[in-house]
Parts: C-alpha cells; sequence; structure tokens
C-alpha cells in the first residue's frame, strides 16, 4: 500500500525556463507549464485542453504546406501525406528531438511505466506546446515552430526524395544509395543530426534536422539535385562473360606479355 501511494506522488521534471525549451519564442511560462503537465501529475489542471487546440493548429498548417509545396499531389496523395505527418509516431519523435519527455510533469507510477518515452504521451505534449506558441504569439510563429521542429515536413519529403534518388541510381548506376549519420550538434533538447547519402563510397548530398529521419531525406534531396545539374556518366553493366581479346586487335608485344605472365613463376 505505501509503495502504491509513492508511486502516485507528483513527479517534477527540472525547472526549464521557456527560452530554453523554445529557443526564439516568447511563450507565456504558465501556459507552456501547462503543456507539458500530464494528467498523472494531479496538479489542479493538464495538457488535454491544450492538445486538443494544438491539434486543430497543426492540423491547418500541415495542410496548408502539404498544399502549397506538392502542386502535383492529388487530393488523396494530399490526404496520405497529412495522415503521415501528423500520426502519432511521427509526432512522437518530433517531441523526442525537442526532449520533451524529460521535461514533463507527471506521476512517479507514470515515469515508472516508461511515460517519458511513450508515444502517445509525447505525441499529445508536442501538440500541446504548438498551441502554447500560438495562444501566445499567433498563428504565423506558431507555423514558423511547426515547419523548423518537423523539419519541413521531412516525412513527406524523405519519401518522396529517397525513393526518388534509389529509382535514379539504381537506373543510372545499378546501385542503392546508403545513409550515414555523420554527427550531432546543438543542445540536447534542440539536438540536430547530420547525415550523409552515400552511393559507392562517395558522399553525394547532406543534410540535418531534428531527427535522423529528416536529415537522411534533406541528405537525398541535396544528393538528387547535384545528380540532376552535375550528372556523373553511367555505370555500363559488366559483361557477364567478357569475350578474350582476338588475336588481331593486339600488337606481337602485348600477345608475348599475356603468354609470359600465364607461365607458372
Amino acid at each position: 500500500m505505501l509503495k502504491w501511494l509513492r508511486s502516485k506522488r507528483k513527479r517534477a521534471p527540472r525547472s526549464a525556463s521557456p527560452e530554453e525549451v523554445l529557443p526564439g519564442y516568447a511563450v507565456d511560462p504558465q501556459l507552456l507549464q501547462q503543456a507539458l503537465t500530464h494528467k498523472s501529475a494531479d496538479a489542479g489542471y493538464d495538457n488535454e485542453r491544450l492538445e486538443f487546440l494544438g491539434d486543430a493548429v497543426l492540423e491547418i498548417i500541415v495542410t496548408e504546406y502539404l498544399f502549397r509545396h506538392f502542386p502535383n499531389f492529388s487530393e488523396g496523395q494530399l490526404t496520405r501525406a497529412r495522415v503521415d505527418a501528423v500520426s502519432e509516431p511521427s509526432l512522437a519523435e518530433v517531441a523526442r528531438s525537442m526532449g520533451l519527455g524529460n521535461l514533463m510533469y507527471m506521476s512517479r507510477g507514470e515515469e515508472a511505466s516508461g511515460g517519458r518515452d511513450r508515444p502517445s504521451l509525447l505525441s499529445d505534449a508536442f501538440e500541446a506546446v504548438v498551441a502554447a506558441v500560438y495562444l501566445s504569439l499567433g498563428l504565423e510563429e506558431a507555423r514558423r515552430f511547426v515547419l523548423e521542429q518537423m523539419g519541413t515536413l521531412g516525412e513527406v519529403r524523405e519519401r518522396d526524395f529517397k525513393s526518388r534518388l534509389q529509382e535514379y541510381t539504381q537506373e543510372r548506376f545499378r546501385a542503392t544509395p546508403t545513409y550515414r549519420i555523420s554527427g550531432e550538434s546543438g543542445p540536447p533538447h534542440n539536438r540536430a543530426f547530420h547525415a550523409e547519402a552515400v552511393l559507392q563510397g562517395k558522399v553525394l548530398g547532406t543534410g540535418k534536422g531534428h531527427s535522423k529521419k529528416f536529415a537522411e531525406q534533406q541528405a537525398a534531396e541535396r544528393a538528387l539535385e547535384g545528380l540532376i545539374s552535375c550528372p556523373i556518366p553511367s555505370s555500363p553493366a559488366a559483361p557477364t562473360n567478357p569475350a578474350p581479346p582476338s588475336a588481331s586487335s593486339e600488337g606481337p608485344d602485348s600477345t608475348a606479355s599475356s603468354t609470359t605472365s600465364a607461365k607458372p613463376g
């Protein structure tokens, strides 16, 4: 019984100012605190109402971005892209890159059960933070915040550019690109990853983003741009059974050399 009571106690994260959590955004501290408060904290308030508002704000921002930046997408493609971009896994990944889990206010029991890294809790927290930015600073600043943190909707661009790069390299070079993370930068709550798109040992493009996936998609985009603007000669297909050189195509010296090299040492 005592163990259960202890598990219900509130668990506060380290104190974090709006400037530390959201550099460059003068968000109302009380709104930010509410956005980072899980209902298990039993604090008299939580982030559920902000999550409700943030979900709507996020949807209009994402919808407008897709409409403007993907003019060739059909309605169905736009819908699928929006669903992918605002899905729980996508938003949870963004929240992790911001370090929101470590800043949440929750019960010890919630924390002990893995709440700080639970996708549903993280995605809800990100939506609540979006609402806090919107209420404090308006739609334009909320748009700037969302596009910065989501890597200009990297999930959509990732699927587009990485698949296009793979199709391009397989057709021209008969090879598939790979991706590697070359480094990280920034403070823990605003970490940035650096990625490289590599083909046959050569770096074709580099990218940077708040998640590894976003960094990789930017690297793929830059690699594709480079290949299209400065194309590399295609790799010819190697013959399966190359024919031996004919005697008429070689001079006497080369024939002798070939014969000599065939002798055992």
